[in-house]
């Protein structure tokens, strides 16, 4: 099920939409499709690291991780798919609110909304692919370190951090410990640190790039949030010089009515005047005849 809730134009409205919007709702799908399969895949690479920490075998443990390497590396492409994806999309929609200026702050609303919704959704599913990767990173620590201990019981925090420190076939502290047991249970203990430690810098890795990848989109969605507080500014300035003019107008019309009562007032008045004028003419000629 798609989780990712934009709003997009509803059937047959193509129509009113400009050519860059039809472009701009295409990239919309786009990333979305992408997003999904992201966390799809997530939750796979959380099933494969637990199917990787309890093979019991090399044999098995090196298949189930090159399939978590695999599904790790198209995540990553997928991600850095989106990423780009998103702030190419950024830059279009800033340049086109620039030549469409106050006329098309609508159309600008609706990207930045759309783009702000994806871009959060975006950095949420990073941070818990982040998480997720952090997660496991302890549980593959905790597992060298349980190795560590059938090569030297005695086995301290701190020889952990040191051996994954050094890792590798010929690292010192390696070869010091087997100087004392070359069991093959020590040897074999020792294979599996040195191939968790090879897994667990890949995570540290994958983890130091998402943090990257977090904090760059995160101020992406500041940018918009910005761009989106100045849109709203804009509207809202337009919204009060539309009330002004309506206020004013109503003002217009009243003086409008108020002189046109005046005026009847006036006619009015001469009426009256004129009637009692023709009233005194009529009156004086009358008498001029009688006499």
């Amino acid at each position: 099920r798609n989780d990712i809730d934009i709003e997009m134009p509803p059937a047959g409205a193509e129509g009113d939409q400009s050519p860059f919007m039809k472009d701009y709702f295409e990239n919309v799908e786009q990333v979305k499709r992408n997003m999904e399969q992201i966390k799809k895949n997530v939750k796979q690479i959380e099933t494969k690291h637990g199917s990787v920490l309890s093979a019991v075998s090399t044999v098995s443990s090196n298949k189930r991780q090159e399939e978590l390497e695999d599904l790790m590396d198209q995540t990553s492409t997928l991600i850095n798919a989106v990423k780009e994806k998103l702030k190419d999309m950024d830059k279009e929609g800033k340049e086109q609110a620039k030549k469409a200026g106050r006329g098309g702050e609508a159309e600008t609303r609706i990207r930045a909304n759309m783009h702000q919704t994806l871009t959060k959704k975006f950095v949420s599913y990073v941070k818990e692919y982040q998480e997720m990767q952090t997660k496991y990173k302890a549980k593959y620590r905790e597992r060298v370190g349980r190795q560590l201990k059938v090569v030297k019981p005695d086995a301290t925090d701190d020889d952990i951090d040191k051996i994954m420190e050094e890792g590798g076939e010929q690292s010192v502290f390696s070869q010091q410990i087997l100087q004392g047991r070359s069991t093959q249970a020590a040897r074999n203990a020792l294979a599996d640190i040195q191939d968790k430690h090879k897994d667990i810098l890949r995570l540290e890795q994958s983890i130091v790039e998402l943090h990257q990848l977090f904090v760059d989109m995160s101020v992406l969605v500041e940018s918009q949030g910005e761009m989106l507080d100045q849109i709203e500014y804009s509207v809202q300035q337009a919204h009060a010089m539309v009330e002004k003019g309506v206020v004013q107008l109503e003002k217009a019309k009243e003086s409008q009515k108020k002189s046109r009562k005046r005026m009847c007032t006036i006619m009015v008045c001469l009426i009256i005047v004129l009637v009692i004028v023709m009233g005194i003419v009529f009156g004086s000629l009358m008498s001029a005849k009688i006499i």
